[in-house]
């Protein structure tokens, strides 16, 4: 799975390029796979002596930090809102994945296992 950034101009997938221009001609964009960009995370992190950890993203904005409470209903995509049905503890859905895999790396360090499943 490849992550497509684009910024000005119209990409055009069967053409491989921007649409006409001089803005779009000036642009620089790359279309980087997320597997090459974890090794370019990786050796960066390597030069500076520090480590990666891999966790798991599922449910991530979904699960309330605060109770661990996970649900669908939790989240609203379309307004970027968060919820907790059972605590009401409210932000923003992608400030309650960052927590949540905050979280998740933070119980890496202090037990040596990445968890599996959200906390229930």
């Amino acid at each position: 799975m490849a992550l497509d950034v684009v910024c000005g101009g119209r990409f055009d997938r069967n053409s491989g390029g921007y649409g006409a221009g001089p803005a779009a001609r000036s642009i620089s964009v790359r279309v980087v796979p997320f597997s090459q960009r974890r090794q370019m995370l990786e050796y960066k992190a390597a030069l500076h002596q520090a480590r990666t950890v891999a966790v798991d993203p599922r449910y991530t904005s979904q699960t309330c930090p605060k109770c661990g409470h996970v649900a669908r209903g939790n989240r609203d995509k379309r307004r970027h809102r968060f919820e907790c049905h059972q605590c009401h503890y409210r932000s923003n859905d992608d400030r309650i994945g960052a927590m949540n895999l905050h979280r998740q790396g933070i119980e890496y360090r202090v037990t040596g296992v990445i968890a599996a499943r959200p906390r229930s």
